[in-house]
């Protein structure tokens, strides 16, 4: 099973063939296409997960990316898993996800003002697809 940390549950949905390399851009399309295109089920986890897997950044499972610490992705993991009222190992579909967030629909927009923020911004069109 696919495992997806919070904030990559959306970044997927919006990805354009942008990342920070060749393998870590071949690695986030095959998870895309399994995801979003597949409706392939995932697991929602806390740490490094089958995107991180393939980030030059990732060391001992843990970002050391020079555009954003560890404590900041963390943090924005936190944030997300608070306004979806999720628990980490909840297992789902994106359609699942989609679906929850239809009925809840107050959470689309404390997501947006998240992804707004995101260092990635300009490259993802999940905000596009979405709203």
């Amino acid at each position: 099973m696919i495992k997806l940390r919070p904030h990559h549950l959306f970044c997927v949905q919006g990805f354009n063939g942008y990342g920070y390399d060749d393998a870590f851009k071949r690695n986030m399309r095959e998870i895309h296409d399994r995801v979003v295109e597949g409706n392939e089920s995932f697991v929602v986890v806390e740490r490094g997960d089958d995107i991180c897997a393939k980030c030059p950044h990732l060391k001992d499972n843990t970002c050391a990316n020079d555009r954003t610490t560890d404590g900041e992705v963390m943090e924005h993991d936190a944030k997300l898993m608070r306004i979806l009222d999720f628990e980490f190992g909840r297992e789902m579909t994106l359609k699942d996800l989609m679906d929850y967030l239809e009925k809840n629909g107050g959470r689309f927009m404390k997501i947006r003002r998240i992804c707004n923020a995101c260092s990635w911004r300009e490259y993802c069109s999940f905000l596009e697809k979405t709203f």
